[in-house]
């Protein structure tokens, strides 16, 4: 198989996207070289290669209009021809709402200027899930003065607040002017960046961030790559990418005011995959299991089977964002027998089956005429499975389900 010439050009190299890219070659044997430029003069002298890759909003070279060979570029306006890959801004807000919702936040906030598309997303999932959401305009009124109403605004506010910002640097300015005003987090004011940077890790108080994975970015890119390579069609569309998790850090944990039941809920979340009972926690809490439900529901609103089941979803979300593991592994890892039991905790969180949700974490199309039978992606490609009319697959052997989803049904 002959030699393809791939060009990669980032004006900031960034070594996990071209590790991801690197991976995904040896992975499939692909007879790819591949060439890393990260300057714009050097760029314009490339002509002789079979593929590009962009770096975000990197031009085209003037070449490629009488070549067009086949080309994935990261962020930027679609241009027929190049497939755009992007990261959904609409469900990196979804996922902020829920965050705030899961560290019991009642009230949610924005505080920049709304244009961002992430806000909207934001919103609509906050009110969904039955937060109030708030936001304060930084636009009215005088400039000059636009700190001292914030902070006016921040003590004003009814508490908790969680505030989304679109970046982690807005977010790490607004920890410093809390900190600065005396305006106390997390226990008023809850800050969730964008981004993750290093720096947030070791701010004060360590700065709550949706991570922007490159690995992520890298792979879509060279999954849309191949598939071009192979013969198919660059999409009219920008592909997005979901936000899978967010490291969670001070500026977002609030205690519960309720030390038994953190250190049960520290103890869930260290072994989410347990068969885990109701009165077995009630025992290691010191509690009658009424007494364990009451407080569960004071501190959380939630039910200690509803809180298992967040930690198995989150388990499950991460394995199948960073393994190539089985749908039907992922399952019998996370407590739930197999594929069965694992649909229909997706089904019950309002998400799309897990092999959809997988891809769309990769920016993989779900529909078939995207698709190339000479293009192997490295998880099983499913159909997209919506929750309305949805029934799961009939459990096999391989499955290791024997009927019902485990250990949680000891609760209800």
């Amino acid at each position: 198989m002959s030699r393809m010439r791939i060009c990669l050009f980032m004006a900031t190299l960034d070594q996990q996207l071209i590790g991801a890219i690197e991976h995904y070659r040896q992975q499939h044997d692909l007879p790819w070289q591949l060439q890393v430029i990260d300057r714009k003069e050097a760029f314009t002298q490339v002509h002789d290669v079979d593929g590009i890759l962009l770096g975000s909003y990197a031009p085209l070279p003037s070449w490629w209009s009488r070549r067009r060979v086949p080309c994935v570029r990261w962020r930027g306006i679609p241009e027929p021809g190049v497939t755009v890959v992007y990261w959904d801004d609409a469900a990196i807000g979804r996922l902020a709402a829920r965050h705030f919702r899961e560290q019991g936040f009642r009230y949610v906030a924005t505080v920049s200027k709304p244009l961002y598309a992430g806000f909207g997303g934001f919103r609509e999932a906050a009110t969904a899930a039955g937060l109030t959401f708030l936001r304060f305009d930084p636009t009215a009124g005088d400039a000059d003065h636009g700190v001292g109403r914030l902070i006016t605004w921040l003590r004003a506010a009814p508490h908790p607040l969680g505030i989304f910002c679109h970046q982690d640097r807005p977010a790490l300015w607004l920890l410093e002017l809390c900190r600065e005003h005396g305006v106390r987090v997390p226990d008023e004011i809850g800050v969730l960046g964008v981004d993750d940077l290093e720096i947030s890790a070791v701010s004060m108080p360590p700065l709550s961030s949706i991570q922007i994975p490159s690995s992520a970015i890298g792979m879509a890119m060279a999954i849309h790559l191949h598939r071009l390579l192979s013969g198919a069609s660059a999409p009219s569309d920008p592909v997005p990418i979901t936000p899978t998790r967010v490291s969670v850090r001070k500026s977002t944990m609030r205690d519960t005011g309720d030390a038994v039941i953190d250190r049960l809920c520290n103890y869930l979340a260290s072994k989410p995959a347990a068969a885990h009972s109701g009165p077995a926690l009630a025992k290691r809490a010191g509690l009658s299991l009424p007494q364990l439900h009451r407080r569960f529901r004071k501190a959380l609103g939630l039910t200690p089977a509803e809180q298992i089941r967040r930690y198995r979803l989150r388990l499950a979300q991460d394995l199948l964002a960073d393994t190539d593991q089985t749908v039907a592994a992922i399952g019998r890892r996370c407590g739930l027998g197999g594929t069965v039991g694992l649909w229909r905790l997706f089904r019950a969180a309002g998400l799309p089956s897990p092999d959809r949700w997988r891809a769309m974490t990769r920016g993989v199309p779900d529909d078939d005429h995207h698709r190339t039978d000479s293009v192997a992606i490295p998880f099983p490609a499913q159909p997209h499975i919506g929750t309305a009319g949805w029934e799961p697959p009939a459990p096999g052997p391989a499955d290791g389900v024997e009927g019902a989803e485990p250990e949680v049904a000891s609760f209800i």
